[in-house]
C-alpha cells in the first residue's frame, strides 16, 4: 500500500516542475552520500533500477559526477512521466529512460547498478546482477526497521562492504555491495 501511495504522489508530482522539484530536492543530500560511498565518477555508467515518475537518483547522479545513467523502471506510466521530467532537465544525453523489470536480459552496459527501495525481487535483481557484472558493484537503499515489512530485503548471502545512514522516514540506510 505504501509503494502505491509513493507512486501515485510521484506521478502526481512529476507534472509539475515546481513539486518534482521540491520531491528531488529532498534526496540531493542522500545521492551525495551515496555516490561517495560507493565512489561513482564520471566513467561510470550507473543502472538505476526502479527509478520512478520522478527519477531524481539519476537526476543527481547525473549531475553530481558526469556519469551516464540508464534509468528503468517496471511501470510504463511512470517510465513516461520519468522520461518528460529528464527532457524538462535537458538531460537526454546523459540520462536515459527504459521500461525494464531489471531481472529479464537487458542489452545495455553498466558499470554500477543502484536499487532504489521499490525495486523488487531484490534477490533475483542480484542474481541477474551477478551473471552481468563483474565485478559487482551495487548500491542498495533499505527499509527503516518500522517499514521493513512493507519493502523487499538483500538476500541473506549479501556481504556489505559499506554503509551510509540517511534522515529519511522510510529508508534510513544505503549499503554498497562489491565483488
Amino acid at each position: 500500500m505504501i509503494k502505491r501511495i509513493i507512486a501515485r504522489l510521484e506521478k502526481m508530482c512529476s507534472r509539475s516542475r515546481l513539486f518534482s522539484r521540491i520531491y528531488a530536492s529532498f534526496y540531493k543530500r542522500i545521492v551525495k552520500r551515496e555516490i561517495v560511498v560507493a565512489n561513482i565518477t564520471e566513467k561510470d555508467i550507473v543502472l538505476h533500477i526502479g527509478c520512478g515518475a520522478i527519477p531524481y537518483t539519476s537526476l543527481h547522479i547525473a549531475r553530481f559526477t558526469g556519469a551516464k545513467v540508464i534509468a528503468i523502471d517496471s511501470d510504463v506510466k511512470a517510465v513516461r512521466s520519468a522520461q518528460r521530467v529528464v527532457r524538462r532537465r535537458k538531460l537526454t544525453s546523459q540520462i536515459q529512460v527504459f521500461h525494464w523489470d531489471g531481472v529479464s536480459p537487458f542489452k545495455r552496459e553498466f558499470t554500477l547498478a543502484f536499487l532504489s527501495l521499490q525495486a523488487e525481487p531484490k534477490t533475483d535483481i542480484i542474481k541477474a546482477l551477478r551473471q552481468r557484472m563483474d565485478p559487482l558493484r551495487v548500491v542498495a537503499r533499505l527499509a527503516a526497521k518500522r517499514f521493513e515489512r512493507f519493502y523487499d530485503t538483500l538476500p541473506e548471502d549479501i556481504e556489505i562492504k559499506r554503509s551510509v545512514s540517511h534522515p529519511a522516514k522510510a529508508f534510513d540506510r544505503s549499503v554498497y555491495i562489491e565483488g
